[in-house]
């Protein structure tokens, strides 16, 4: 697509809804653990239960693993698209000549001057850092 092909109503348009759907993603992703923790706790609990046949407790087990596995594997894909989403915002947003708005695409001279002063601000910088830092396994891994 060559950087003329669409006015600035329609790039507008365009990237409203990638970032909805890619906001639907997000939530969808911070969903997907608790659900998982809930149906685990019941699982737990029948599990433990000691008037539960052996049998059934296995059966049990073979679902609560097959149920993490596919919650991993659902986390994996959502982030996955929410990524491209937000790759394929950054490729319209520079079509259209928007600067890029994606956190890691903006200029250190920029986030100087946004800067925050006051008592907290040398604490919140070395927050933001840590969070920023390439040391930490991604969100939805941890």
């Amino acid at each position: 697509m060559a950087k003329g092909d669409l006015d600035h109503e329609q790039v507008g348009v365009l990237l409203d809804h990638l970032e909805r759907r890619r906001n639907a993603l997000d939530q969808s992703t911070w969903q997907a653990p608790g659900l998982t923790i809930a149906a685990q706790a019941f699982l737990l609990n029948v599990l433990t239960n000691e008037a539960v046949d052996p049998l059934a407790r296995a059966v049990i087990l073979v679902a609560g693993v097959g149920a993490v596995l596919a919650a991993a594997a659902s986390l994996l894909r959502l982030r996955f698209r929410e990524v491209l989403y937000s790759e394929v915002i950054g490729r319209y947003a520079e079509l259209a000549g928007i600067p890029d708005p994606r956190a890691d695409q903006i200029p250190v001279t920029e986030r100087k001057i946004l800067e925050k002063e006051g008592r907290l601000a040398r604490v919140d910088r070395w927050l933001r850092g840590l969070a920023g830092s390439n040391w930490w396994p991604p969100m939805h891994l941890v």
